[in-house]
């Protein structure tokens, strides 16, 4: 394994982490007002 092909590993790493970090965000931000209603309505049955 010479070090061109570890640096493209490694980028591509980089880019793996990353492309999971956004959806990881992207989904909490578009589970956030669910998560509110959810527990709004928890808090308006009790």
């Amino acid at each position: 394994m010479n070090s061109g092909d570890s640096q493209k590993f490694f980028r591509s790493a980089i880019i793996w982490t990353v492309i999971s970090v956004i959806a990881l965000l992207l989904l909490f931000i578009a589970q956030g007002p669910l998560l509110g209603k959810i527990c709004g309505l928890t808090l308006v049955g009790f």
